[in-house]
């Protein structure tokens, strides 16, 4: 299967591709980046997809990853909600999914304490929260962690290493995305 993705940033167009591969091995990922406000526009997120339906007539699903960043995702739903009608309307040969990541990437990846800990440290994975979506600025937590016993943040080598049960587990938003790629 061959999943078009669209993400908010470079960090999460290296990182989700993997978490992607460990759920649906078999899987052809084509990451591409889009605004967060722009996700959030049913109109705009069509003229994302119009290119990348040209440049992959392969593509069967579309799946739209955006961060809550501290926004209660009951309050993205609707919005959300909204977007995946219009595109799957507009794009019937396509599956169209939108996951809300709570609050971003960064909270998936901390919930695999072992796959943090392998690549920043076990001193980083000991003071990691017990439940990341809970956590309102995820990446900024993981930033400062990182820094503190002097390692460089790296999603993507985090992401390359985590056990997507692990995460699933852990973090009802990951377990969203688990079930959009499970979705017909």
């Amino acid at each position: 299967m061959k999943i078009g993705l669209f993400v908010e940033g470079r960090s999460d167009k290296g990182s989700i591709p993997h978490l992607i591969k460990g759920l649906v091995p078999n899987a052809g990922v084509e990451p591409r980046t889009a605004t967060s406000g722009d996700m959030l526009s049913p109109e705009k997120m069509e003229g994302y997809l119009i290119p990348l339906t040209r440049q992959h007539p392969d593509v069967q699903k579309v799946l739209i990853v955006r961060d809550c960043e501290c926004t209660d995702p009951s309050v993205l739903r609707p919005l959300s909600a909204r977007v995946q009608s219009h595109l799957s309307q507009q794009f019937p040969s396509l599956i169209v999914r939108f996951v809300l990541a709570v609050h971003a990437l960064e909270a998936w990846l901390m919930a695999d304490r072992t796959a943090t800990g392998q690549v920043l440290g076990p001193n980083v994975a000991r003071q990691l929260p017990a439940n990341p979506e809970l956590e309102c600025r995820p990446r900024q937590l993981l930033e400062q962690l990182s820094d503190k016993f002097n390692h460089v943040r790296d999603n993507e080598r985090i992401a390359g290493v985590a056990n997507v049960s692990a995460i699933a587990a852990c973090s009802p938003s990951f377990a969203q995305l688990q079930t959009a790629l499970k979705d017909p």
